[in-house]
């Protein structure tokens, strides 16, 4: 099918593509701002640069199963569009194929051939009512901004059994987010270098009395550990009179807690306790106790807070 065939054709409404086309090229529907339904032939192995682009009553999208390649902004703002499926043969997916689809709520990529090099930049950007992606090729991977602007309550689910590649996964669906804030209203701030870790900075619940430093925190589906509460996090909330340490914190910076005066139980139950910073706990209640929860840590993590200024009688 040739290039701008039926571009801007605003008396399209349905169209079906024969068994013997191959090729959709580019613009061919473009702007068929009537065009609500497609039925693709079994043979379509490509779809060309913005072949749909702007089809805005287009929806209930069935890409064929022999499907390789998806043009640059293929189906950029086809607003009612609400869920993708990509089949297991799709090995190219060009810039912003996706990008602007807002009504697009369900992505599912099966791919076992999709490779970062082919998976263009913000394939699904701008996709603010998307809430669900399933990633399950063994061997996908995505690009580093693919899913830009999409909302944060957006849950991803990845299935591939190939850690290496989930890892990768993960991190570029976290790479360009700085900090969050988790439905407790507790703000963290992510670490995505080598590993994909989570350090707790503070509370936006100026009145919250009891803080719980989880094990791990849920972001876009993805559960990411909790290593460290940051220097001065809750420094001066007098509000706060209990704290409950995870089991994955490794580090309480200094003054992370100092001048909570109200502060009277501090129960930790983290496995990997190694630092407890300068004044961490400094100015809590006078009455406060420290619970160790894990009692062959007792002896180390007693040393640690005596390090850091707590009397040694208020250890448990």
């Amino acid at each position: 099918m040739d290039a701008n065939t039926f571009h801007d054709c605003d008396d399209l409404i349905s169209v079906t593509i024969g068994k013997n086309v191959t090729t959709i090229r580019s613009e061919a529907f473009a702007e068929c701002n009537s065009l609500a339904k497609v039925k693709f032939g079994a043979n379509v192995q490509e779809i060309g640069d913005e072949a749909f682009k702007g089809c805005t009553a287009l929806k209930d999208l069935k890409l064929p199963s022999k499907l390789e390649k998806i043009g640059a902004q293929a189906f950029m703002n086809c607003i009612r569009i609400t869920s993708v499926a990509l089949p297991s043969k799709v090995s190219y997916v060009g810039d912003k194929a996706f990008f602007g689809c807002t009504g697009l709520k369900k992505v599912t990529i099966n791919t076992e051939v999709l490779t970062t090099d082919n998976f263009g930049a913000d394939v699904f950007g701008g996709c603010t009512a998307l809430n669900k992606v399933t990633i399950a090729g063994e061997a996908v991977k995505i690009g580093e901004d693919a899913f830009a602007q999409v909302p944060d309550k957006a849950k991803f689910k990845i299935t591939t059994k190939n850690k290496a590649a989930k890892d990768e996964i993960i991190r570029n669906l976290l790479l360009y987010i700085d900090t969050f804030t988790d439905a407790k209203n507790n703000v963290y701030i992510l670490i995505t270098d080598e590993t994909f870790e989570a350090y707790l900075t503070g509370t936006n619940d100026a009145a919250a009395k009891s803080i719980k430093v989880p094990d791990a925190v849920t972001y876009r589906g993805l559960a990411i550990p909790v290593i460290g509460i940051q220097e001065s996090a809750f420094k001066d909330n007098t509000a706060i009179t209990t704290v409950t340490i995870g089991k994955n914190v490794r580090t309480i910076d200094n003054q992370a807690f100092e001048g909570c005066s109200n502060l009277k139980t501090v129960t930790i139950k983290s496995k990997n306790l190694i630092l407890i910073g300068y004044k961490a706990f400094y100015g809590n209640s006078p009455a406060a106790t420290y619970k160790i929860s894990d009692k062959t840590k007792l002896a180390a993590y007693k040393q640690l807070l005596i390090d850091a200024g707590v009397e040694a009688a208020k250890i448990k």
